[in-house]
């Protein structure tokens, strides 16, 4: 059930060429959130009325209550969310959407495909699987334009 909250920036880190991390604490979404959905994000109410913009969660902590996004700086809205600073707050609406499903049994070797802003829900989902058993053998490939665009290759 998703939740309409202010949540409080931790903290916001450019990872690559335009490419930022974003760090939220919101307990409830932590909890909740599920690998493959997604949070609706407004903040400052200066783009107009309920223009929210949809970003995949990355990750997520139950422990801490925190979650993260990574998004491309593409746009007036995401280049303004730029500016923001920890401490500041986000309406967030979440989590929404389906979540992903493995498919096959986990003896398969499983290969995750992704590209550009469609890889950060890829780490939640791998992570999720490796935590819970679901898989054995996993291998990622992660696509972009050029090597500063790949989003936070390291996780």
């Amino acid at each position: 059930m998703p939740v309409h909250i202010e949540a409080p920036i931790l903290s916001q880190q450019q990872a690559g060429d335009a490419i930022y991390r974003l760090s939220l604490s919101c307990p409830t979404i932590a909890d909740l959130a599920q690998p493959g959905q997604f949070v609706q994000l407004l903040y400052h109410d200066a783009y107009g009325p309920a223009m929210r913009r949809p970003f995949s969660i990355h990750d997520a902590d139950r422990s801490s209550g925190t979650f993260e996004i990574i998004y491309a700086a593409r746009g007036s809205f995401t280049h303004g969310m730029t500016h923001l600073q920890p401490g500041e707050t986000l309406s967030v609406v979440g989590p929404l959407g389906r979540s992903f499903e493995m498919l096959g049994p986990p003896v398969t070797h499983h290969v995750a495909v992704a590209g550009g802003v469609g890889a950060p829900p890829l780490h939640f989902f791998m992570k999720a699987c490796v935590q819970s058993g679901t898989i054995h053998s996993m291998t990622a490939i992660v696509g972009a334009r050029t090597a500063g665009q790949l989003v936070v290759p390291d996780d």
